[in-house]
């Protein structure tokens, strides 16, 4: 409408509600997520990172089932095309110590595989027309979030990529 053809304008997710500024009040105020995406026109919708969405200090297998819930809540909820996001783990303790809370422990190539199924599974059933699946990351090594083979797993996290989306 503004005259910018082809932009898209994703929010990211990871909060079920959004504090922000009302000009006309001039206060903040809360709003749920999604009244706020709808408010703001965004074009989509997705979410960073699996931390900030099932909650820290758990294993790569308990947020699995909290994972899948979310691709339900969002299913249900979202007013825009919402692209599943999987993370291969998270652990930022290389920069912030004090961060010990949020790292994933557990997050092997088995694990990161089962989360990428739950990804699939609702894109197949959700996003038929758009079929996207942003992955975290090839190379946050300071975060603990990457796809490039290590000595500890080799190239496991890239074969489960192959794996589930190439049978």
């Amino acid at each position: 409408r503004r005259g910018y053809k082809g932009v898209h304008v994703q929010h990211v997710s990871n909060k079920r509600e959004i504090k922000i500024f009302n000009p006309k009040t001039k206060q903040y105020i809360m709003m749920p997520e999604y009244e706020c995406v709808k408010e703001l026109q965004f074009s989509s919708a997705t979410n960073y990172q699996m931390t900030s969405i099932t909650g820290a200090g758990e294993t790569y297998p308990e947020k699995l089932p909290k994972y899948k819930a979310y691709a339900e809540y969002v299913a249900n909820n979202s007013p825009v095309p919402h692209f599943a996001h999987v993370s291969v783990g998270w652990d930022e303790t290389p920069r912030y110590k004090s961060h010990i809370k949020s790292v994933i422990r557990e997050n092997t190539p088995e694990n990161f595989k089962a989360a990428l199924n739950i990804a699939k599974e609702y894109t197949d059933k959700h996003n038929k027309n758009c079929p996207l699946i942003t992955i975290n990351s090839w190379n946050e090594w300071t975060e603990g979030s990457y796809l490039e083979p290590d000595d500890l797993h080799g190239y496991g996290y890239l074969e489960a990529i192959k794996e589930v989306f190439c049978k």
